[in-house]
């Protein structure tokens, strides 16, 4: 019994280095950190319609000499307390361009002209050197997230963009295809979110605000101050049409699960986290 256990063991531990040591270098390659998306390019057309997660479109997307400039993109502002006390205020940049439906959705809940806004929610969790959670326009306690286009959530959009630093904004799911409200702000390199979580953004101002709140004391992830968006907004719409369905027209539809934490490791395997996102 005990020898079979030790079998299974070393099969789900050591098995992965021993495959990727039989394939050599190029095992090891395909598993390196991602190069960082360049905000300053745009995409081209070929990887801009890609809808799925592939290593050509991400090759493609952090090249330095893919795409044309970068077109003016949208803004959106949170104004930050803690305990009521103004910490500052985080200027964000949204890749409209590749994430349109993700952006809108963004920006249509920082409007606050719905019945759900991102005004007066809590940071929910705080994981240190990883991420910050926030976004619960629903119960405001991290369970629930409700999208903006008229269903609970939509689906994945593409995962083109990379977590490959800090201050970048993806969407916190529960799932394949449950995007909502809910968002992570990263403190660090995350690449245990690549490919199961939609970034969509980057923190152009207010690093210090990011950086104070990580320092709020936590229990369990939890932080033990409230930090609060106090106020929010849109700062430059940059042409975009917000066309998706006004949710006083749409009966809001009860959730079929919780919304639970990604605490996964960023030294999962590949094949732990491929299984996740086709589950």
């Amino acid at each position: 019994m005990r020898r079979s256990l030790l079998l299974c063991r070393g099969a789900k531990g050591r098995g992965w280095y021993k495959r990727y040591m039989e394939m050599g270098e190029v095992g090891f390659q395909k598993n390196l950190p991602p190069a960082p998306f360049d905000w300053s390019k745009g995409l081209p057309n070929a990887v801009s319609n890609m809808v799925v997660f592939s290593d050509d479109a991400q090759e493609n997307a952090c090249s330095n000499s893919a795409g044309p400039p970068a077109p003016n993109r949208p803004k959106v502002f949170f104004d930050i307390t803690i305990e009521e006390d103004r910490l500052g205020r985080l200027v964000v940049e949204l890749a409209h361009d590749v994430v349109p439906r993700t952006s809108e959705n963004f920006m249509r809940l920082c409007e606050g002209s719905q019945q759900f806004s991102y005004k007066g929610t809590k940071v929910c969790d705080i994981l240190k050197e990883s991420s910050v959670r926030l976004g619960d326009v629903e119960t405001n306690t991290g369970a629930m997230s409700h999208s903006s286009t008229g269903e609970r959530y939509f689906r994945d959009e593409n995962f083109i963009i990379p977590h490959s630093g800090a201050g970048l904004l993806s969407m916190a799911t529960s799932g394949v295809h449950t995007n909502g409200s809910q968002f992570y702000i990263s403190l660090g390199a995350c690449p245990h979110f690549n490919g199961r979580c939609v970034a969509f953004g980057r923190v152009l101002e207010g690093d210090k605000v990011i950086k104070e709140m990580e320092k709020v004391y936590t229990f369990r992830g939890t932080p033990a101050r409230d930090i609060v968006i106090e106020d929010c907004g849109v700062l430059d719409y940059a042409g975009v049409e917000l066309t998706q369905q006004p949710l006083s027209k749409v009966a809001v539809t009860e959730p079929t699960h919780h919304l639970p934490l990604h605490r996964t490791s960023s030294s999962a395997s590949a094949a732990q986290l491929q299984a996740d996102s086709t589950s």
